[in-house]
């Protein structure tokens, strides 16, 4: 994940939000993950922007704030994409995830009953 974010500049920032499109397939984990790390990025350009030490230029500041913006819209599209997975999986039986390791309180442990 590290390879595909950066808050260099918006244009990178729509390539590696492109990339996280692609990387977050319909595994529902996977994008998870790609709406976690657009958040992060998103948190680190507006935070960015707030720096006492170097502050940025008026062109960085506003470049930043692209960025920020930009993986915002990014984590709005993964997240409606969650959605549609999620309710995929529950549409079609058998293709969600295999919970056959699961004991439920209605199944034996393995000891008699009665």
């Amino acid at each position: 994940m590290a390879e595909i974010i950066t808050i260099r500049s918006p244009e990178e920032a729509r390539e590696a939000g492109r990339k996280l499109g692609e990387w977050a397939d319909d595994d529902p984990n996977r994008v998870r993950t790609a709406i976690r790390s657009a958040t992060l990025a998103a948190n680190r350009a507006l935070v960015s922007t707030r720096r006492k030490m170097r502050p940025l230029s008026s062109k960085e500041m506003r470049e930043m704030l692209q960025v920020a913006e930009i993986y915002r819209s990014y984590t709005k599209f993964l997240s409606k994409k969650l959605d549609q997975v999620k309710r995929r999986a529950s549409t079609y039986p058998g293709s969600g995830r295999d919970r056959s390791g699961i004991r439920h309180p209605s199944q034996s442990a393995g000891q008699p009953t009665a």
